[in-house]
Formats: C-alpha cells, structure tokens, sequence
C-alpha cells in the first residue's frame, strides 16, 4: 500500500467514527471537521517499536476527534511521545499518534491532563502489525 493509499484508508476510517459519533449525538453538524468526543477509548503508552498488551491500556476520557487527531485527559502526564489508541464503540480501530501539546488543567477530580494528538498510522493489532 502506498502513502497516500494510507492516509486515505486512514483518512476514511477517522471519517466513519465520525460519523458514528454524530449518529449516537443526533447532531449533523457539518461546518466544523473537529468534532465533541466526549466518551471514554483506551489509549495506551507507545515507545515506536513493540505494541503495547493489553494490560497497557486504559479508559481515557476524550475530548474531540478530527480526521488529523484527537484530544484527551489523563491524571498522568504521558512518559512517551507517542500513544496507541483504540476508538470505537463496535469494533476497535487502532491508531499510533505522536502527541503534539500536553496542558496542566483543573477539574472537579484535581488537577488533571488535557493531551492533544495527531494521528500517524493505522494498526492491525489483531495481526500485531502496523498498517
């Protein structure tokens, strides 16, 4: 598969959550490409080399999607410049994306981490390769 056959398969997988995030909110907004995605996904630390098990993932709370990325909160701030991320709600798709900015924020729980990501590529962590 080429590049650009990559980013458009990836582009077309982004596209779909979107739409199935705008399905379960009844919204059709279309104006805006970065989307409200309030709804807990496992994201795992990445180190760029071996996929992580499934032991390293946790339920992050997200805060929006878009077709180049998404945001975050965690408790913790990330040890990696990268993570693994499974979005969905039927079926997983999972994603390395290279994390871009980290701020401290407050909220009812404390302080807390709001992470912003870009997407890289796709995994087929079912066959343990990265797409």
């Amino acid at each position: 598969m080429t590049q650009v056959e990559a980013d458009a398969e990836l582009y077309r997988e982004i596209t779909e959550l979107l739409n199935e995030q705008r399905a379960l909110l009844g919204s059709d907004r279309r104006a805006d490409d970065r989307r409200p995605y309030d709804c807990l996904q496992l994201v795992a630390p990445f180190d760029g080399k071996s996929l992580p098990g499934q032991e390293a993932f946790r339920q992050k709370r997200c805060g929006d999607l878009s077709t180049s990325g998404f945001s975050f909160f965690s408790g913790r701030r990330p040890l990696t410049s990268q993570i693994m991320v499974a979005l969905g709600q039927d079926r997983f798709l999972f994603f390395v994306a290279d994390i871009v900015h980290v701020h401290e924020v407050k909220s009812a729980d404390g302080e807390e981490f709001f992470i912003g990501c870009h997407f890289v590529k796709r995994v087929d962590y079912a066959r343990g390769a990265l797409a």
